[in-house]
């Protein structure tokens, strides 16, 4: 099984465009794709230090896995 972790940050525009979606009930899932980074490690724990780490830097965070072996 692979874990790896996807991170990207905001630029200030996007926050803005996000806030005004959410406030006029709007799903706004777009983001840049060409900024998101992805790093790999070998437990889930290790992963989620590495979350915690970047939401407190500002980053977008999110965990994922492949199939189980």
């Amino acid at each position: 099984m692979n874990i790896w972790v996807e991170y990207f940050r905001y630029d200030n525009a996007q926050v803005k465009d996000r806030r005004r979606n959410l406030e006029e009930g709007l799903v706004c899932t777009d983001f840049a794709v060409d900024k998101i980074q992805r790093r790999f490690f070998d437990t889930h724990k290790e992963a989620q230090i590495f979350c915690t780490s970047l939401q407190e830097q500002g980053y977008h965070t999110r965990i994922k896995e492949d199939g189980k072996l």
